[in-house]
């Protein structure tokens, strides 16, 4: 029973705030342009000041740098595999070029600027959260450029590949974030008061409100063209996936909870937003994209949830 109640108390506020979004954006509150306004607020303006401030208040509460080193070699890891995984076996089961690029970064591009950092702290704490936000700092990059590689490759626009990776890597404030938390860190230096409280209070509204947007864009489109491949998609990504690299990282490598918290949330959260994105703008097939981030969504609530459970009983969390 402990168990349950630790994962209702980790899942309940936000599946929450996601349904007060989507019932906003039902009564008309939420519109589709406010939708695409908050996105940006969020991501270009709200979520570098979070992971900024993560740094930055988190200094006292760094851990050690091998664990730091384990955790991003292995995420490393995980794209990487999935990706030549993806690349060989995909092609030989999904017959429409175009849906390949979208198949295969579903399956392991989860959402994890969005769920990483709160659940990371609600989970294990401060320590924890930055060792999140060291993860996704190292990560960003380099799921920029496969995801970019995968989509210009299967859709035939090679030429737009290396200028956008380049483009997208440098220009990403989320970086650029990061970047100036470190060098605060590096140089012992620290604002002045009144700032850290506007710094701080800034932050604080980042997760919330991604979340009510996140809400907001839930959109049950017909499935029925690819009704098969979803589910497939599904099964994978949210039970099968998260469950074989828990495993082994439970029983194999035998990390503790300040290391397995945040790679629990990197391979169960649900498939990043970006896959439809990109779908859209290679001309790939943003329906299914569309869909895989709309159910993933949906279904993670209960598989996290899950997966909480599963976790604690062992003593792993």
């Amino acid at each position: 029973m402990y168990h349950f109640l630790f994962a209702v108390k980790a899942m309940f506020p936000t599946v929450c705030i996601l349904f007060c979004g989507y019932g906003l954006k039902k009564k008309g509150v939420f519109s589709e342009e406010f939708l695409k306004q908050a996105d940006k607020l969020c991501f270009s303006f709200l979520f570098p000041i979070l992971v900024f401030w993560n740094l930055y208040h988190g200094r006292n509460s760094m851990g050690n740098y091998e664990q730091y080193g384990k955790v991003i070699l292995f995420a490393y890891a995980v794209i990487i595999f999935s990706v030549m995984a993806g690349m060989v076996i995909v092609p030989r089961f999904v017959k429409e070029r175009k849906c390949i690029p979208v198949v295969i970064q579903s399956l392991y591009r989860g959402n994890f600027m969005l769920y990483g950092l709160p659940f990371s702290e609600m989970l294990g704490g401060t320590e924890c959260l930055v060792m999140a936000t060291a993860m996704t700092a190292a990560t960003l990059p380099l799921l920029n450029a496969v995801a970019i590689f995968q989509f210009a490759y299967y859709t035939g626009k090679t030429d737009q590949r290396k200028k956008t990776v380049f483009f997208n890597i440098i220009k990403n404030p989320i970086i650029w974030g990061v970047l100036l938390g470190l060098l605060l860190q590096w140089w012992d230096l620290y604002l002045p008061q009144v700032l850290e409280v506007t710094v701080s209070d800034l932050a604080k509204i980042a997760t919330p409100l991604a979340f009510l947007v996140l809400g907001g864009r839930f959109h049950f489109r017909s499935v029925e063209k690819h009704k098969g491949l979803l589910s497939i998609i599904l099964l994978f990504k949210l039970w099968i996936m998260p469950l074989v690299y828990l495993v082994f990282c439970v029983y194999v490598l035998k990390l503790g909870k300040t290391e397995l918290i945040p790679i629990f949330i990197f391979v169960a959260a649900p498939t990043a937003i970006t896959t439809y994105q990109l779908a859209l703008q290679y001309d790939a097939e943003p329906e299914l994209a569309g869909n895989v981030v709309v159910y993933s969504l949906l279904f993670s609530t209960v598989t996290m949830f899950v997966f909480i459970c599963f976790l604690k009983y062992l003593g792993a969390i």
